[in-house]
């Protein structure tokens, strides 16, 4: 992928906050018992069940907030998708300085150290795959316990889009970081002048 396309993708990365604000909205808030008046089934569940369906949320909470990290992440991807076409730019100047100067500050920044940052997306993977894994758990704990219809009622809901929007997001990250990192390593291994060191 080129770098043009590459930045691109980058700046179409949905809004993660928003996607993760929707999702609250219309998932998490529903099966807080004090909110789903418009969700009567909701209100029919046991008291037993209500309970573990409120320790998951918490669990789940806990998970959805490391998943918030993620938007570092995106403004990081942006700022390497524009230091990336600074350094090919630098390259096609043959201006050395600034060449070595953006190289070293994506090497060993504090904020832009981009191994740091490809470790911070595949831990971003993992914990998206994580509230993945316990969203369909809490939703196969309330499939059991509703009727056909209420189920396809509520999986209806856009809770599920949104979540679907998460885990696209995770699986672009990692695409792009990779993508990103490849195009890094090959200019910071060319001289400015565009030969091989």
């Amino acid at each position: 992928m080129d770098l043009r396309s590459l930045r691109q993708d980058v700046q179409q990365l949905p809004n993660l906050a928003e996607n993760i604000a929707q999702f609250q909205q219309h998932w998490i808030k529903p099966l807080r018992s004090n909110t789903n008046s418009h969700l009567p089934f909701l209100q029919k569940l046991s008291p037993q069940l209500k309970k573990e369906i409120n320790q998951r949320l918490t669990l789940f909470s806990e998970t959805l907030a490391a998943v918030q990290s993620g938007t570092t992440i995106q403004d990081k991807l942006r700022s390497y998708a524009h230091y990336l076409v600074e350094l090919k730019l630098a390259s096609l100047r043959d201006d050395q300085q600034k060449h070595k100067m953006i190289t070293n500050h994506l090497l060993k920044d504090e904020f832009l150290n981009i191994s740091q940052t490809l470790t911070d997306v595949q831990e971003f993977t993992e914990t998206v795959g994580l509230m993945e894994e316990q969203y369909h758990e809490i939703n196969q704990l309330l499939e059991k316990n509703m009727s056909l219809e209420e189920t396809l009622f509520f999986m209806d809901l856009p809770h599920k889009l949104y979540m679907l929007a998460l885990v696209k997001t995770a699986r672009d990250h990692k695409r792009i970081a990779r993508d990103l990192g490849r195009h890094f390593v090959e200019m910071a291994k060319s001289t400015p002048n565009g030969r091989k060191r």
